[in-house]
């Protein structure tokens, strides 16, 4: 990989947050995550900081594979802002004891069409669409898109927002580690 895992988090095997890299408070600052510095995520579980019981799956998969391989597992994912698309690395690194170590990296971004903003909810009735935590992308019955993109444009509410329920699209559940699948094939494996 050609860039430097940038951000870093430690987890003891209780998925507690123990210990943060040096540009932790940095990043956060300046993406307005200032409820997310390091005094603020000092030993809670790290599960208060993912939404949808399907992401905490995903997540769980890869932490556990980790753990029982006593290796790595390395995975893209998006971590986008409204105005641009940010493509990510995330490498989990087993410890001893069964602690990790999540490495994050910035791999490249692009400026999005429009501006998307998200509102969260967290019953399904309540949202009229789904966001892949993994990939980025809205789904509307069977089809995922793009946020900026044409067709999701008539969904924000009055807010301005698109109204979301988090979790994971089929392709990216196909990246979990099962020993049998692979990638999608429009997605590169890192």
């Amino acid at each position: 990989m050609g860039t430097g895992f940038a951000t870093v988090y430690w987890l003891d095997a209780s998925d507690h947050v123990v210990r943060v890299s040096d540009s932790w408070d940095t990043f956060a600052l300046t993406n307005g995550g200032e409820t997310c510095c390091w005094e603020r995520v000092r030993g809670r579980p790290l599960w208060e900081f993912v939404s949808g019981d399907t992401t905490r799956m995903w997540l769980r998969t890869l932490l556990g594979h980790a753990r029982m391989s006593r290796g790595e597992v390395e995975r893209p994912y998006r971590c986008d802002s409204p105005d641009e698309r940010r493509h990510m690395a995330m490498r989990i690194v087993s410890e001893e004891h069964g602690a990790v170590r999540v490495e994050h990296a910035l791999l490249r971004s692009e400026p999005r069409d429009r501006p998307v903003h998200f509102e969260p909810h967290l019953r399904v009735g309540g949202a009229s669409s789904r966001r892949c935590s993994i990939c980025g992308r809205v789904g509307r019955g069977s089809r995922w898109s793009e946020p900026d993109a044409d067709e999701l444009r008539a969904l924000p509410e009055p807010s301005g927002a698109i109204r979301v329920i988090y979790g994971v699209c089929e392709p990216c559940l196909r990246m979990l580690p099962d020993g049998r699948s692979t990638p999608p094939t429009d997605r590169k494996r890192l």
